[in-house]
């Protein structure tokens, strides 16, 4: 095995850091469960911690791609952490939508 540059390394680091902030953005939605939560003030306070969240992740991985070139294997583990997230809003969308519904009945 290669030894890293310290470049690849620091990369390597800020890469995992922002993976954890994606995955703790993501576990924010989806502990939201109930209609009450869903629907109500728990929402809010949800989705601002998550963008937050999702913004400190960010700013880590924009460190990480000033280091070195990013490999393809670094960026699709990137992906698949954001992706996470993006699945979480989306459920938390269509749960909204469908608990607002009924409610509306």
């Amino acid at each position: 095995m290669a030894t890293k540059t310290y470049s690849e390394r620091r990369q390597a680091a800020l890469f995992r850091a922002a993976r954890e902030f994606y995955n703790i953005a993501a576990d924010v939605l989806n502990d939201l469960q109930t209609p009450e939560e869903i629907l109500g003030h728990t929402h809010d306070w949800a989705r601002n911690v998550s963008l937050h969240t999702m913004d400190k992740g960010r700013e880590f991985e924009a460190r990480g791609h000033e280091e070195t070139i990013t490999s393809l294997v670094s960026e699709n583990a990137l992906y698949r952490a954001r992706q996470r997230h993006s699945d979480a809003v989306t459920r938390v969308i269509r749960l909204r939508a469908e608990y607002s519904a009924l409610a509306n009945k």
